[in-house]
């Protein structure tokens, strides 16, 4: 396994295409920062070597209802000791709560304009069940970027960065090549160290449920929603909100870099 993105013997790469790398936790169905984040850097790493945190992205998605925001949960099995690593953790499927899912994507947004167009693509990703959180969570990942017209190539840590060794949002000096997106919308990237983990941008604690998103990830417009009319626009929902809503023309809300 390769400590960074190898070079591509590509023309594109030949030509020195290079794009700044980002660090991303682990999520459920992400929020729109989320995937504003793969946007704007071309080319991300999402932490595999972390201890799991609860009450964050990385089990829950918020989206709308009729009353307001909702979270849908992902229940995980219990393990031994509170560390465990987020790439060992096992999914509970004793409650059916695929199908429960399933329903409130359906019940809340059945009358989107474009809900009919993609729920097979995100259910059938739910339904194949896979053991591991982050197994089922980078599925749905790439899956909502291709639907949502996003060019990023994600790959995985191999050793854990501590927060104070990186700047939190914030690209340092020394970035490095991006792996090369040999004409596809995603492809896997191999995984990287630390060391070079520590020229990207870290967004794994600023993109979380009870912050709020950080500057330069959310459009100054407001998009169409089911429930607007009584809740007021909600933002940072799960992009599955953006892309049941707004269907090909969700990549125009999503801000360039700046």
């Amino acid at each position: 396994m390769s400590a960074c993105p190898a070079k591509s013997g590509r023309a594109d790469a030949a030509m020195g295409v290079k794009a700044s790398e980002a660090l991303l936790s682990t999520a459920y169905l992400p929020p729109v920062s989320y995937f504003s984040v793969m946007a704007q850097y071309g080319a991300v790493r999402i932490e595999a070597c972390e201890n799991f945190q609860k009450q964050s992205y990385r089990t829950r998605a918020r989206i709308a209802s009729s009353s307001g925001v909702e979270i849908l949960s992902v229940p995980i099995l219990k393990g031994s000791g509170h560390k465990r690593l987020i790439s060992e953790i096992e999914i509970d499927y004793k409650r059916d709560w695929v199908q429960l899912h399933e329903r409130a994507l359906m019940s809340y947004y059945g009358s989107a304009p474009f809900f009919i167009y993609y729920r097979d693509d995100i259910f059938s990703v739910l339904e194949s069940r896979p053991r591991f959180l982050l197994d089922l969570n980078t599925r749905l990942t790439r899956v909502l970027a291709e639907l949502l017209g996003i060019r990023c190539a994600i790959g995985y840590t191999d050793s854990y960065l501590l927060p104070s060794e990186s700047r939190e949002g914030v690209l340092l000096d020394g970035a490095l090549e991006s792996v090369p997106l040999e004409g596809a919308l995603l492809k896997d990237a191999p995984c990287v160290s630390a060391a070079c983990a520590s020229a990207a941008a870290d967004f794994r604690n600023s993109i979380h449920p009870k912050r709020p998103a950080p500057a330069g990830l959310l459009s100054d417009d407001s998009y169409y929603q089911v429930f607007s009319g009584r809740t007021g626009f909600i933002p940072d929902l799960s992009a599955v909100d953006l892309l049941f809503n707004e269907g090909p023309n969700s990549i125009s809300f999503f801000p360039s870099r700046p």
